[in-house]
């Protein structure tokens, strides 16, 4: 009988979570940049080609893993705004590809230049993965996926896997 914790649930071992998978997304860019691939000073636009009056050239992976690039999150709850607001003109289920999250904030003014502060983002995330996908030429998914296996976690899957965990 699994043990449920909060919106964990362990039993054996098998982990379903509904977070962004952000401890994994950070594992994988670290093994790319031990691997040579990347470097903690990369500039993430630049290396994705993407055009964004607001988010500074100057981010680079380092702000992004650190939560000091000073981008806009996709919601400002520190503001007031709510997150389910997002998906009252889009539905959820409409983001498929970690590219799908990108209107969602790349449009949003700065809270800080980067490195000169500190504030939690999910997004950091999202341009994370897009790094991944575009080194590995792999979904974030599944590297995430590879990751679970090589840990042995082989039941371990998360709703937004779905679609990469059938193979």
């Amino acid at each position: 009988m699994p043990a449920v914790l909060g919106r964990y649930q362990y039993a054996r071992n098998a982990l379903r979570h509904s977070l962004g998978h952000q401890v994994f997304t950070a594992i994988a860019v670290l093994q790319l940049i031990d691997q040579g691939s990347l470097a903690f000073d990369t500039p993430v636009l630049d290396f994705l080609g993407l055009e964004s009056p607001a988010i500074s050239r100057e981010v680079n992976v380092f702000h992004l893993l650190t939560h000091t690039s000073g981008i806009g999150d996709d919601c400002d709850e520190e503001a007031g705004e709510v997150y389910e607001d997002l998906w009252k003109t889009r539905a959820n289920y409409s983001v498929t590809e970690t590219a799908h999250f990108l209107p969602q904030f790349i449009f949003r003014p700065a809270n800080f230049p980067p490195g000169q502060g500190c504030r939690y983002c999910n997004c950091s995330f999202v341009l994370l993965g897009l790094v991944i996908e575009k080194i590995t030429g792999c979904l974030t998914g599944l590297r995430a996926k590879e990751h679970l296996r090589s840990c042995g976690m082989s039941a371990s899957a998360s709703s937004a896997w779905t679609r990469c965990m059938k193979t």
